[in-house]
């Protein structure tokens, strides 16, 4: 007994559509989020003269073998060690921790976004 699928290429090709929809839409919303962590680091990060906030930057996110991926981070020598020293006394406020814990706050909802997002992308 032998089995025929009629217009299986037609559905390979709208799964290969969907798929395409699908991370281009969760790739922007990486990139949104991570422009959001930028955001609410910049708020925290240690400030004398500004050079450290500066630095602050994102990197598009990207495909890498199903894992799509964004970066968020600050390019100065002395960065991460004021990173991981929260028991520094900054001025005004700023503290250490100042991507981690914006990192932390931003979890539950960036979750909630990028559902929001597929499932946008799968309706629309």
């Amino acid at each position: 007994m032998s089995s025929q699928f009629k217009g299986i290429s037609s559905v390979l090709r709208n799964l290969d559509k969907v798929e395409k929809i699908v991370v281009n839409s969760i790739e922007q919303g990486v990139n949104d989020l991570t422009n959001k962590l930028l955001a609410d680091s910049e708020k925290q990060v240690p400030m004398d003269i500004g050079t450290l906030a500066g630095s602050g930057h994102t990197v598009p996110a990207s495909n890498k073998g199903g894992m799509i991926e964004g970066k968020v981070g600050y390019n100065t020598p002395y960065a991460a060690r004021l990173h991981e020293h929260p028991e520094y006394k900054f001025q005004k406020g700023r503290k250490g921790k100042y991507l981690i814990d914006p990192l932390k706050n931003l979890v539950s909802t960036g979750k909630k976004y990028l559902e929001g997002i597929l499932r946008s992308a799968l309706n629309g």
